[in-house]
């Protein structure tokens, strides 16, 4: 498996950021947010994710579950 640094990991959301319309966040193997379009979510736990790595499953999270899309 391929880790990426918390460096490389931000540098790919800011790159994604000029084309996608929405908030893109990278996270760790553990779930937490290691590259974010909203800087101040970097270092917190995204639910959604851990969720997803305990179930090992894609979990979508859509903007009236109070996530954003």
């Amino acid at each position: 498996m391929i880790k990426l640094t918390k460096q490389l990991a931000q540098n790919i959301v800011d790159k994604m950021m000029g084309v996608v319309p929405y908030n893109i966040n990278i996270m760790d193997e553990k779930g937490t947010i290691i590259g974010s379009g909203d800087r101040s979510r970097i270092g917190h736990l995204h639910h959604g994710a851990v969720a997803a790595i305990k179930e090992e499953r894609l979990i979508i999270i859509h903007k009236s579950q109070g996530g954003a899309k």
